[in-house]
């Protein structure tokens, strides 16, 4: 098993080395060597992680926007081929705000769909929080790219291109939850879309009254991985994940909670 510290030549080298001691009200941190120790000097960042109910994702030092309004409210988005019902469970931040959509077994598309301001031809990552317990099968779609998107199973983990899509992958945060996305550059359109599917193909339920609970979608361009959850409202939210002052000082651009724990991987000149 690898230390969390390693020295060569005056410097320590770390590797997911824990930092600061989130108490969900302060935004500002020091980064330390395994033993607590203050590092000030020389400081080399090569990644910085934030761990959660997200689960362990790395921060960016890049500004990163999403593009999808009411993420934490997805019953204003519009229901196709179903209905939506809002604060029908408790979300992964432990707020009682997901929103259930209903499918009607309708041969189109059952789904939650918001217009966003993705530019066609811009890629872009796409992905939404749902629950694990109810409709085994979800898919992720829009854009203009194929009405079978991605398909998704959420039970195994298992995900499947289905439309012109770059990329997807599901992400099962625990018994209850899991992360899906997709990688796309939108062809026609800039709409976002999550569904129901009964299938990794992408295929529709065709029995009325198949539920899923969906909860913080992102449409963040620019981006190819998921990253720390960013909430909006009625406009695109802008956040720098965290900044450096060259001399260890961390400030993140959102508070962490208290139940949240920061590590890092770097380099630094050694002091003593």
């Amino acid at each position: 098993m690898l230390s969390p510290m390693m020295q060569c030549a005056g410097r320590i080298r770390v590797k997911g080395c824990p930092f600061g001691a989130p108490d969900g009200v302060s935004s500002s941190f020091q980064l330390a060597d395994r033993h607590g120790h203050a590092v000030i000097k020389d400081v080399r960042i090569q990644s910085i992680h934030q761990t959660d109910w997200q689960g362990r994702v790395e921060l960016s030092e890049q500004p990163r926007t999403n593009l999808a309004l009411h993420s934490g409210d997805m019953s204003q988005w519009q229901a196709a081929n179903g209905t939506s019902a809002a604060s029908a469970s408790t979300a992964p931040d432990g707020t009682v705000s997901m929103c259930r959509l209903t499918g009607n077994g309708a041969t189109g598309s059952q789904a939650l769909h918001l217009g966003t301001s993705l530019g066609v031809g811009v890629t872009a990552l796409s992905c939404v929080f749902v629950r694990r317990d109810q409709n085994r099968y979800a898919k992720i779609l829009g854009f203009g790219n194929g009405a079978a998107g991605c398909g998704f199973d959420l039970q195994t983990g298992e995900s499947q291109v289905n439309g012109d899509w770059d990329d997807c992958g599901c992400i099962l945060l625990d018994a209850t939850y899991a992360l899906i996305w997709g990688i796309v550059t939108p062809l026609s359109s800039d709409e976002a879309w999550y569904g129901l599917a009964s299938n990794l193909n992408g295929s529709n339920p065709t029995t009325p009254g198949a539920e899923l609970d969906f909860w913080g979608a992102m449409v963040i361009p620019g981006v190819t991985i998921p990253g720390a959850y960013i909430p909006t409202t009625d406009s695109p939210v802008t956040v720098t994940d965290y900044t450096h002052d060259g001399q260890g000082g961390i400030t993140t651009g959102q508070v962490p909670g208290a139940t949240a724990s920061l590590d890092w991987t770097g380099t630094a000149r050694r002091t003593a």
